[in-house]
């Protein structure tokens, strides 16, 4: 039986937080665990070959400096703080530690087994279908397209689909800590994973 890799691909923390707390199927930190990130930019970091990864990550985080927002639209909610009680700044060890994931991603990437892509969409509209096509696309070259599934929990949004699975969560703005919204992708995510013929 070939082994499962539960990938989150964002664009939301509670992807990870579904694989590794609801799951308990994360084996390793990877780059898109805990961050807000666009498809777009997901899909630039995925296209890089493996050798190439630190000069990118060294010229991407060149252009951030201090601030914890990327012009691409990617926000590094937990690597920040609060600097002279004046202003948000990224942790100096950010940049490393992100290469050091990147790097294991596509590490992870170039071995065998079967993948499961989670990512978790809130209503937005620079998330678009060309843009999730692009990035499925990348992901199917890299590991072959009979050897992974693709999940996509939308957060109030039903416009994006085309992908393998595609869910609809009620987003409840009342709802603290994403609870509900991890209780639904759980669930949808393993009626998922059982219609491809596997479990959890």
């Amino acid at each position: 039986m070939k082994k499962i890799h539960y990938i989150p691909l964002g664009t939301r923390c509670s992807s990870a937080f579904v694989i590794r707390d609801n799951i308990k199927k994360r084996e390793k930190s990877l780059p898109f665990d805990w961050l807000d990130m666009p498809l777009t930019a997901i899909s630039n970091f995925v296209s890089i070959k493996h050798e190439d990864i630190s000069n990118f990550t060294e010229k991407y985080f060149e252009e951030m400096g201090t601030a914890h927002i990327h012009s691409d639209g990617t926000w590094f909610p937990h690597d920040i703080e609060f600097v002279d009680n004046r202003y948000w700044a990224l942790k100096p060890d950010t940049k490393d530690k992100f290469t050091r994931r990147l790097k294991r991603l596509s590490e992870t990437l170039s071995s065998e087994g079967f993948f499961v892509f989670l990512t978790t969409i809130i209503k937005n509209g620079k998330y678009q279908l060309e843009d999730f096509d692009r990035l499925k696309e990348l992901l199917e070259e890299k590991v072959g397209k009979e050897n992974c599934i693709f999940v996509t929990i939308n957060l109030g949004e039903d416009k994006i689909n085309g992908n393998h699975y595609n869910y609809l969560v009620e987003a409840d703005p009342n709802d603290d800590g994403y609870k509900m919204w991890e209780k639904d992708i759980t669930e949808k995510l393993k009626t998922a994973i059982e219609h491809f013929g596997g479990k959890i």
